[in-house]
């Protein structure tokens, strides 16, 4: 609350605050342990259906981590598998890479791409569509060819996420433990109840994020946008994760800034 020095700006960083969702590790590990234990129940169940009329079994699926347009080692999937081998026990031998997954992929195995957060879906969108320096092929080129059992596992999507594969990649599975409707963003939080009433709270807000999103030390992407205030997308969240803040969650969150500047939380 030290970033802000007026009595409203330090208003509306309270309503932000208290309606800021954070997930400690533990509760990602049991979020993470009840999206696992719900997809072996559908695919014990036969109540998942696939192209083909396939039926996997959790022992013959394949874990891959969501990857972005430029891949990282410290993108939030890989630390999500090593979760499922860590807490549900999932076995090393069915963990793969890019090439691994799309190997399996060409057999007709059951691919499971693994992330902590669906925002936009531009992530998944990516791993699925781009092409292997190697093999030429992408995910979808492959399921195009010969289909098979794809299956998003992630801990929280957004709705708009969900409806956006679901119409255009309708082959990936899309299976979340918690789905964020568009009420839980930005536009869905109302004034807050306060006496006497903080005036315009629409337009306070509004004032409140871009000018203190001028302080900040943005992401070149972020900074580049119309409204990076706003967060990647303009989706306006807030939520994070003891491991990770989405670029989707309002950057005066989670940024570093200039002027002595304290962030809530780390992004990274």
């Amino acid at each position: 609350m030290d970033n802000f020095q007026s009595h409203d700006d330090q208003l509306v960083a309270a309503t932000l605050l208290d309606n800021f969702v954070f997930f400690s590790d533990r509760a990602t590990n049991h979020l993470l342990a009840n999206a696992y234990y719900r997809l072996e129940d559908e695919l014990l169940t036969g109540s998942l259906s696939f192209a083909g009329g396939l039926h996997p079994t959790t022992s013959s699926l394949w874990f891959t981590p969501v990857e972005g347009e430029q891949p990282r080692p410290t993108d939030s999937g890989n630390a999500l598998c090593r979760k499922l081998r860590n807490i549900v026990g999932v076995g090393d031998d069915r963990f793969v890479a890019w090439d691994g997954a799309l190997r399996n992929a060409a057999n007709g195995d059951t691919v499971v791409f693994v992330d902590d957060f669906v925002g936009s879906g531009n992530q998944l969108i990516s791993t699925w569509t781009r092409k292997h320096p190697q093999f030429g092929e992408s995910f979808e080129d492959v399921f195009n060819r010969r289909a098979f059992p794809a299956i998003c596992l992630a801990l929280i999507c957004t709705a708009t996420a969900i409806e956006r594969v679901q119409t255009n990649f309708p082959a990936i599975h899309m299976r979340c433990t918690h789905v964020l409707e568009r009420e839980r963003s930005l536009t869905g939080i109302g004034a807050p109840i306060l006496s006497p009433p903080l005036d315009e709270y629409a337009t306070q807000l509004d004032r409140f994020l871009r000018c203190h999103t001028s302080r900040l030390n943005l992401p070149e992407f972020l900074a580049k946008s119309k409204n990076p205030q706003l967060g990647f997308r303009e989706l306006g969240l807030l939520i994070g994760f003891q491991h990770h803040t989405p670029d989707s969650t309002l950057p005066v969150l989670w940024a570093s800034g200039r002027d002595g500047w304290e962030r809530l939380v780390s992004h990274t």
